[in-house]
């Protein structure tokens, strides 16, 4: 009785492991993933033949391969040129020739898009694609790569990535396109890595209200507009990517409501015809190691920007400045090198609340450091501004700053400060600034102080003050040697000043004394 039961129970589970199998799709209980082939040598219609001659997997379209093939699958096209839209609707890797992708040529013949892929977790690369509107559109696609493929002659972009998510593309070129290059536009979490983005009609990578995607290693050079451009896009990193030769500017981060807290780390802008770097409404930007040198305009150029930071960048060799910035406030600079520039290496304008540190300004043409037209409240500490043609710092309209520990030295006039009111003379400046090695003496507000020869000062500027004496000085290259301004009740006695630009400069100062002094081969008085 009990050997009867067991039989019965065996025979319902069987019974029951039956149904269970009937009842899963045999798509899904016998599913693996197949490998298609497509060559144009194949004739539509014709039988063709594969390694194992059954023609079961072979295809003379990618089209049609692709309408065959399930989720998961590969296919691999043969060397040729196939004249036809290629639409990815499912999770596929379609692969051509990684080491030559000019031998797989995907041509739309002039209409719509040569390849658009609409699904997740798609693969492709190796191939050629051209004369389509774009060459390859992302169309609400996550999860896939693009690698190897050349992008090129369509008639709007190379690569268009339209709100699409974690792709990966790599080593691909996109170049000579009627448009941009590499398009994002509303695509987030990227990654774009030693890709090739040249001599498109646009920009090379243009990034539309784009964030937090990671551009390493692009080449974006030669375009007729920007080489990489970040509008209204933020969160993004920009590491070691090379945008020379542009029309207009290398990297240009701007947008009604700015590109802010993006990272550029080791790019290099260079030979621009406009703009190495501009930032355009745009804050809160980490700026290090980047080079902007050769550019026609501007290396660095900041324009209504705050709260950025520039560390150990290089702008040099620039047809105007070296960096520049305009309505800008809350930038911090340090430790950049900025040198050999055709006008001024720092420069501000309407600029204020900024700090500049460490930062080494030399061989400019006309200035080095240049603050002017309502640049207040800026802080300068331990800058070296050297052999600088003109001026090393030059402090123009422009008061409420505080000099801590700059150096300036070989310049034709190291140290100048001039303004058309008392609040442009009002600055915090100490006597660890120096000039050719002597210390800068700036007064402000006193009364009844000696500055002699025991002092050793170089350069020597008084403002608001009264009763002070300034005598038996030998002082040489400065704007002035020996400023007054808002000054009265005070005397100048046995100096000597030459090679200034102005020797003693008297500005809005009354009923004071000027005794035995020497003014020579200043510029011009």
């Amino acid at each position: 009785m009990r050997k009867k039961r067991i039989f019965i129970g065996a025979i319902s589970l069987a019974l029951l492991l039956a149904l269970l199998l009937a009842l899963v799709p045999a798509s899904a209980a016998y599913a693996v993933a197949t490998t298609l082939y497509v060559d144009d040598d194949w004739q539509i219609g014709a039988p063709p033949y594969d390694e194992d001659d059954d023609g079961d997997n072979d295809f003379a379209t990618i089209a049609a391969a692709i309408d065959e093939a399930s989720s998961g699958d590969t296919i691999l096209v043969a060397a040729g040129t196939y004249n036809e839209e290629v639409e990815v609707d499912k999770q596929l890797t379609l692969t051509g020739d990684v080491d030559q992708p000019s031998n797989v040529v995907l041509d739309a013949g002039g209409s719509d898009n040569v390849t658009t892929i609409s699904a997740d977790g798609c693969v492709f690369q190796g191939f050629t694609v051209q004369n389509g509107d774009h060459g390859i559109y992302l169309d609400n696609s996550s999860n896939s790569t693009l690698t190897f493929n050349i992008a090129s002659s369509n008639r709007e972009h190379g690569i268009y990535l339209d709100e699409s998510v974690n792709n990966t593309l790599t080593d691909n070129i996109a170049s000579s396109n009627s448009k941009h290059g590499i398009y994002l536009d509303k695509s987030e979490n990227n990654t774009l890595t030693d890709n090739i983005a040249n001599s498109n009609s646009k920009h090379g990578i243009y990034l539309d209200k784009s964030e937090n995607n990671t551009l390493t290693g692009n080449t974006a050079s030669s375009n007729t507009e920007y080489g990489i451009y970040l509008d209204n896009s933020d969160s993004n990193t920009l590491t070691s990517n090379t945008a020379n030769l542009n029309s207009k500017h290398g990297i240009y981060l701007n947008g009604n409501a700015g590109s802010n807290d993006n990272t550029l780390d080791g790019n290099t802008a260079n030979q621009n015809s406009e703009h190495g770097i501009h930032l355009d409404r745009s804050s809160n930007n980490t700026l290090t190691s980047n080079t902007a040198n050769l550019n026609t305009n501007y290396g660095i150029y900041f324009d209504s920007s705050s709260n950025n930071t520039l560390t150990s960048n290089t702008a040099s060799s620039n047809t105007q400045h070296g960096i520049y910035f305009t309505n800008s406030s809350n930038n911090t600079l340090s430790q950049n090198t900025v040198s050999g520039n055709s006008q001024y290496g720092i420069y501000f304008t309407n600029s204020s609340n900024n700090t500049l540190s460490q930062n080494t300004v030399s061989g400019n043409s006309q200035y080095g450091i240049y603050l002017s037209n309502g640049s207040s409240s800026n802080t300068l500490t331990s800058n070296t501004a050297s052999s600088n043609t003109e001026y090393g710092i030059y402090l123009n309209e422009s008061g409420s700053n505080n000099l801590t520990g700059n150096a300036m030295s070989g310049n034709s006039y190291n140290f100048y400060v001039v303004g058309t009111s008392l609040a442009h003379y009002v600055q915090t400046i100490d006597t660890t600034n120096t000039v050719d090695g002597k210390p800068v003496y700036y007064l402000v507000g006193a009364s009844g102080d000696v500055i002699d020869a025991s002092t050793n000062a170089g350069y020597v500027g008084v403002a608001n003050s009264t009763n002070v004496t300034v005598k038996d000085l030998t002082l040489t290259k400065g704007g002035q040697g020996v400023l007054f301004a808002y000054t009265s009740q005070s005397s100048i006695e046995n100096v000597t000043v030459s090679n200034s630009y102005y020797g003693i400069y008297l500005d809005n100062s009354s009923n004071n004394t000027l005794t035995s002094n020497t003014a020579s081969s200043n510029t011009q008085h």
